[in-house]
C-alpha cells in the first residue's frame, strides 16, 4: 500500500506546471456563467422588445370562407389570429377575389378564445338567432360576431367586435403587421 501512495505522489505534477500563462480554469468559468446570466436576461427583452418590422407572413386563404390561423407578436404579448376569406359581393366584378377578414381571437367581452363556426345553423338554433353566413362564436358567454359585417356582434354579452390586425398583400401572402390598439382592454 505504501508503494501505491508514494507512486501516486510522485506522478502528480505541481499546480504550477498545469497553470499557463494563459486563464485560469476558475477565472474561465465564473466569467462564463456571468455571461450566461447577462444574456438570459437582458438578450429576451431585446429580441422581444420590438415586432419585427415584416411582420407575420400568412397564406391567404383561397376559397370563401376558408380560414387560416397564425399568431402575432407585439412587444411582449403574442396575439392569436384568425382571416376568413369573405365570399365576393354579388355586384362585384368578375376578377374580384373577395375582401379578407384578420381578427384577433381573443373575445373583447371577458377574453376567451373564440372558434370560427362553419356550422353557424347550429350555433344559431342554440342560441336562437338566424344566421346567414359562418360566424366567430366565444364559448364562454355565447358572443356571436359576423365576419361578413367586419365583426359586428350578432348576440350575446360582447359589446364591441374583436380587434382587427392590419394587413398588407403581397402576392399570394398576406403580411400581418399590427393589431388594433386597445386590444387587451376587456369588457370595455
Amino acid at each position: 500500500m505504501r508503494n501505491f501512495c508514494n507512486c501516486w505522489k510522485a506522478q502528480r505534477q505541481p499546480r504550477s506546471n498545469l497553470q499557463g500563462d494563459g486563464v485560469e480554469r476558475r477565472g474561465f468559468l465564473q466569467f462564463s456563467l456571468l455571461s450566461a446570466l447577462t444574456l438570459a436576461w437582458k438578450g429576451p427583452k431585446r429580441l422581444f422588445a420590438f415586432p419585427t418590422p415584416e411582420g407575420v407572413r400568412v397564406q391567404m386563404p383561397v376559397r370563401s370562407w376558408e380560414k387560416v390561423e397564425f399568431s402575432y407578436t407585439s412587444g411582449q404579448q403574442t396575439y392569436p389570429g384568425i382571416v376568413v376569406r369573405l365570399p365576393r359581393k354579388a355586384d362585384a366584378a368578375n376578377n374580384d377575389p373577395g375582401e379578407i377578414y384578420a381578427a384577433c381571437r381573443i373575445c373583447p367581452h371577458q377574453a376567451c378564445l373564440f372558434n370560427y363556426e362553419m356550422e353557424y345553423r347550429k350555433i344559431g338554433d342554440m342560441v336562437g338567432v338566424t344566421l346567414e353566413n359562418p360566424v366567430f362564436f366565444c364559448r364562454c358567454h355565447m358572443s356571436i360576431f359576423d365576419p361578413a359585417q367586419k365583426g359586428k356582434v350578432i348576440f350575446g354579452p360582447a359589446n364591441r367586435p374583436p380587434w382587427r390586425f392590419s394587413v398588407r398583400l403581397e402576392k399570394n401572402e398576406m403580411i400581418i403587421d399590427g393589431v388594433e390598439e386597445g386590444v387587451g382592454q376587456f369588457g370595455q
